[in-house]
């Protein structure tokens, strides 16, 4: 495990083998965070000294969980409840794209597209609830890979992107130590595959790859859309 104290831009390079030119970018992109996070609820204050261990480094994990780069086959990614930016904008500055990043506060939509203007990050920002949107809104195959950070419980998440999923769709999702009671509760509704990756950020936390995911035709719940 890498300890978040005295992480900076060098220890993530060490961290990531990322270039130079990347740690520039990322770095447009943290001082971006701490300025609009003084008018705009973005990451916990707390958090804004480890931005390059907490937020950074625990986004640009996901990367290797994803599918191998084919620039003759691009994998479309696609962040739900993107937030500030993690771990979409990460990834797409570290070059996860096709990226999509779904976020419904119009202000920090703003806030995203500003970072992918100031870091010349080709990114789609859709402001707009999950729950409206369909596979052929992210490319006319659908979306290869889900990346979600911290949005909601994994049965609520799920019922959220049913109608984004394909047969194709990776989910890839932080989970923490209720992973199994929450995994158990989605499998009631929810047919899939689950494979549980460590996390290199947090020695509790674990990555979910989640494949073959259907709902299993009994998919009672009723919980309401992600905020």
């Amino acid at each position: 495990m890498i300890e978040g104290d005295g992480f900076g831009p060098t220890e993530f390079q060490e961290s990531t083998n990322v270039s130079r030119e990347t740690i520039e970018r990322l770095k447009i992109y943290a001082d971006l965070l701490k300025t609009w996070s003084t008018k705009l609820n973005l990451v916990g204050p707390g958090t804004l000294e480890q931005i390059w261990h907490r937020h950074f480094l625990d986004s640009a994990q996901f990367l290797s969980h994803g599918p191998p780069k084919n620039p003759d086959a691009p994998q479309v990614w696609a962040d739900i409840g993107s937030g500030a930016g993690f771990p979409g904008m990460v990834l797409a500055i570290m070059g996860a794209s096709p990226m999509h990043l779904v976020e419904a506060n119009s202000n920090k939509c703003e806030f995203l597209s500003e970072v992918a203007r100031a870091t010349a990050t080709e990114v789609t920002v859709h402001d707009r609830r999950v729950e409206t949107m369909a596979p052929s809104d992210f490319s006319p195959t659908g979306v290869n890979v889900i990346a979600v950070r911290a949005v909601a419980p994994l049965p609520k998440l799920l019922k959220s992107i049913d109608g984004i999923i394909t047969p194709n769709t990776v989910l890839l999702l932080a989970a923490g130590q209720d992973v199994e009671s929450k995994l158990t509760k989605a499998s009631k509704s929810w047919k899939m595959t689950v494979e549980r990756l460590p996390s290199i950020t947090h020695p509790a936390s674990i990555i979910l790859r989640i494949q073959d995911l259907q709902a299993n035709g009994t998919n009672t719940d009723n919980t309401q859309p992600i905020p």
